[in-house]
């Protein structure tokens, strides 16, 4: 065929209409193979973009899980580190300051049989505490 083209334009003559439309179309189809060549190793290129991007987007969601992970742990160990004592000090500080109360002040302070045990004490030395009258003791 291009042998025939070569003679057609040698002798001068115009190629004919199926002839030119046939070399239009061979163009066109080339065309459009380069075209999807690139349309194909555009795409290509678009995916291993798309990939490489989506492992880094991967490694960093990894290192964030981690990141929030530690972060609950410590946060957890500061609510113990500070909710620990408290819980502690109103479970088990009434008694013993009942019992330093008691203990510094002679039993004083702390109601019930202490008292009793005062009065008791009274009354061994010597004291009548049930004739006692206070305007004998208190001055006028």
């Amino acid at each position: 065929m291009p042998e025939e083209k070569k003679l057609n334009v040698v002798r001068g003559s115009e190629p004919s209409f199926a002839e030119a439309t046939e070399g239009r179309e061979k163009k066109d189809e080339t065309k459009d193979e380069l075209e999807k060549m690139k349309e194909k190793d555009i795409v290509k290129e678009l995916l291993r973009q798309n990939l490489d991007n989506t492992e880094e987007i991967l490694h960093i969601v990894k290192k964030l899980h981690r990141h929030l992970l530690w972060q609950r742990v410590t946060g957890m160990i500061y609510i113990i580190i500070i909710l620990a004592p408290i819980i502690l000090a109103i479970l088990f500080l009434p008694s013993y300051l009942r019992n330093f109360l008691s203990a510094s002040t002679g039993g004083l302070l702390s109601p019930g049989s202490s008292q009793k045990g005062l009065l008791e004490q009274l009354g061994g030395s010597g004291i009548n505490l049930k004739n006692l009258n206070l305007k004998d003791i208190l001055p006028q």
